[in-house]
């Protein structure tokens, strides 16, 4: 009846810690994730300090109880072993060697003796070791699981030497095992929730950007507009918005062909990201669809204002030839801007205003910008 308790506490003391390992690595994941919820992107680093601080605390208080003091063991390895395991940053480095020195000074703090402080400093040694190879990139198996080996041999020798009365043979034997088991399945669970993070994130990205222009794309278009709206009515912030369309597309496709038409909305789309990032207030560039770009400025922009920054595009516009189309080749592109007003009724109209300008653009002769007048709804003179 002895050995079936000891084996029933030995299995509900495993299940408990991999529960515990599961929980934080799906909370690490959840917070990491692409799809995660604006306020939890908004506060992500104050959820995984958090995250750590609630699991160092219940570290510490597994480990000052005599009865669950070897699964807190455990689990510490198996967090130290999953800190290093890639490159996470120095915030992971210091919660790694917060761990292990909160964990050296109640050790010592119980007993220090050689042997202790001797396992100690292998384990501080091995994950140092293993934190430089993860920041350095190397990924060498049997290094890697060299030190890891030495983590967890010099950790149980410092805890060994506080524990009475002193653990027999049998016990290494179920500590061992328990610990290979919480280590194998800890691992293979963060290599799995690592992968789906990875494939998420990049399923996200598709989703978001444009594939042939490698800009943001309509749907991200729309969902910032919406954004900015919502914004505007709770804090009145401005915003603008810029749409252009190449002009006489449709020769460039009839003369050079649908392959030409595309390196030219590639480069196009690259000068427009590159003039998007060198304004003096946060911007973004759009691919609407076809021909059609844009780009939404995240302030209030005046009529002047306005018309100097599309006459500057046009300008560099100007200066650009496609030349893997065709030597000498050099397109021109009409623009029409809007803000948004009080009078608004919905995200929408603002983009409506600024397509009305663009059209007024073209009518009234292409290659120029018709920017929203000051204190109207309508296009400038």
């Amino acid at each position: 009846m002895s050995q079936f308790n000891f084996l029933l506490s030995d299995v509900l003391a495993l299940g408990t810690a991999l529960l515990v390992v599961l929980g934080g690595l799906a909370f690490a994941t959840w917070v990491r994730a692409s799809t995660a919820a604006p306020w939890v992107v908004a506060h992500r680093e104050a959820l995984l300090g958090a995250g750590a601080v609630v699991g160092t605390l219940y570290l510490g208080g597994l480990l000052l109880n005599a009865a669950t003091r070897w699964t807190a063991l455990n689990l510490l390895i198996v967090a130290l072993a999953l800190l290093s395991l890639r490159p996470l940053g120095r915030p992971r480095a210091w919660l790694g060697g917060t761990m292990l020195a909160a964990y050296a000074l109640v050790a010592l703090g119980h007993r220090a003796t050689w042997l202790a402080v001797a396992g100690l400093l292998v384990a501080v040694a091995a994950l140092a070791g293993r934190f430089a190879a993860a920041a350095a990139r190397q990924r060498h198996g049997l290094v890697e699981f060299g030190l890891l080996i030495a983590l967890a041999a010099g950790l149980l020798v410092a805890q060994a030497q506080w524990v009475a009365p002193a653990p027999g043979p049998a016990f290494w034997g179920r500590e061992l095992l328990g610990l290979a088991l919480l280590a194998g399945l800890g691992h293979g669970a963060a290599a799995l929730l690592a992968g789906t993070l990875a494939r998420t994130n990049r399923l996200v990205v598709q989703t978001r950007v444009d594939e042939l222009t490698g800009v943001q794309n309509f749907g991200t278009f729309t969902k910032e507009l919406g954004r900015l709206f919502a914004e505007f009515q709770k804090n009145g912030t401005g915003y603008s918005v810029f749409e252009g369309d190449l002009d006489h597309f449709k020769q460039i496709n009839d003369t050079y062909g649908h392959l030409g038409g595309n390196a030219v909305l590639r480069r196009l789309a690259r000068e427009l990201a590159g003039f998007a990032d060198g304004l003096p207030f946060s911007a973004t560039a759009y691919r609407l669809g076809g021909e059609e770009f844009a780009i939404i400025a995240r302030t209030d922009l005046s009529q002047a204002a306005a018309q100097a920054i599309g006459d500057r595009f046009l300008e560099l516009l100007q200066l650009v030839q496609f030349n893997d189309v065709a030597e000498g080749l050099t397109i021109t592109c009409s623009i029409g801007q809007a803000r948004v007003q009080d009078a608004d009724y919905s995200a929408e109209d603002v983009y409506k205003q600024a397509d009305r300008n663009l059209y007024a653009a073209k009518h009234s002769g292409r290659n120029r910008i018709v920017p929203q007048a000051d204190g109207t709804g309508g296009q400038g003179s």
